[in-house]
């Protein structure tokens, strides 16, 4: 009687919804499921789990949110010769400028916000921590999403 919640690691979407409905039959709410969730890895999205968390009043906490550093500001400089990335990193940059002088990092972790997902970015330092804080407090508009979306798809991610 003292476990009133639980959160999951890499669960899929049968699986998340199947642990939901046995912690319902024990009075245990199923609380968040912690997945691989990027601008570069969006397998969780498209294969509904995303969709499926939300029907169930699940949060998706997304790990690796910056892609192992790549959408950051020196991911291009980490990968010169991914053409694809540099692409997105620019219009990433561009959108940043937009909404204010946002980072890269901060674009994509707005992005997983309003996804309705929970980033978890690893911070190295205090800079770190503060840049990544600088991602909330203000949103990325549905026509920037799209704009993202649309480059995502153009660049097979």
């Amino acid at each position: 009687g003292l476990t009133t919640a639980v959160g999951v690691s890499n669960f899929s979407k049968d699986q998340m919804i199947e642990a939901s409905e046995i912690c319902s039959r024990l009075g245990i709410k199923l609380s968040a499921n912690q997945v691989k969730f990027s601008l570069l890895d969006r397998s969780n999205e498209k294969n509904g789990l995303l969709s499926a968390a939300e029907a169930l009043d699940v949060a998706v906490v997304a790990y690796s949110p910056l892609a192992g550093g790549k959408l950051t500001s020196s991911g291009a400089a980490k990968n010169p010769k991914d053409d694809k990335l540099a692409e997105l990193l620019k219009l990433m940059e561009f959108v940043g400028v937009v909404n204010g002088g946002k980072s890269i990092s901060q674009v994509a972790l707005n992005w997983l916000v309003r996804k309705g997902a929970l980033p978890i970015p690893s911070a190295r330092s205090a800079e770190q921590a503060r840049e990544h804080a600088g991602a909330m407090g203000w949103s990325l508009d549905d026509n920037e999403m799209s704009l993202l979306e649309e480059k995502l798809e153009y660049l097979g991610w």
